[in-house]
């Protein structure tokens, strides 16, 4: 009898401990959002942004448009990271895995301009991109 109250409430706080470390990780999980400003073309009069949603540990989307608010119409939206970001006069160069589709409504002066790499040029890239005065977004 005794040993089988002792093996119900080791359950029990075996059970209790799994709820608590579930409960405490899920907040985790939560959608996280960082935004930065990328650069600004005082030529222009505008700016790009970067906002990055991160949501849990395999789950990340960056954004990047010429607003705060940034959605799926107005900003190129990657799912593939990392990408590496450079500017060069009024033009903005994203290096990536996977090309974003041009958003609907992206109203920008900035030109956009996509290079879609294989990996050994990405890992080249993480060697060289801060002497090519490039962003990394991972």
């Amino acid at each position: 009898m005794g040993k089988m109250i002792l093996g119900i409430l080791s359950i029990l706080a075996i059970l209790v401990l799994v709820f608590y470390l579930f409960f405490d990780f899920n907040d985790e999980l939560e959608e996280q959002k960082e935004l930065t400003e990328l650069f600004k073309n005082s030529d222009l009069k505008e700016s790009l942004y970067i906002s990055t949603k991160f949501r849990g540990l395999n789950y990340q989307k960056s954004y990047l448009s010429s607003s705060k608010n940034t959605d799926e119409n107005n900003s190129y939206v990657y799912n593939s990271h990392p990408i590496f970001i450079g500017k060069k006069s009024d033009t903005i160069f994203v290096y990536t895995y996977v090309k974003a589709v041009a958003p609907i409504n992206f109203n920008a002066k900035t030109i956009i301009k996509q290079v879609k790499l294989d990996n050994k040029s990405m890992m080249n890239l993480y060697d060289t991109y801060k002497s090519q005065d490039l962003v990394l977004i991972e």
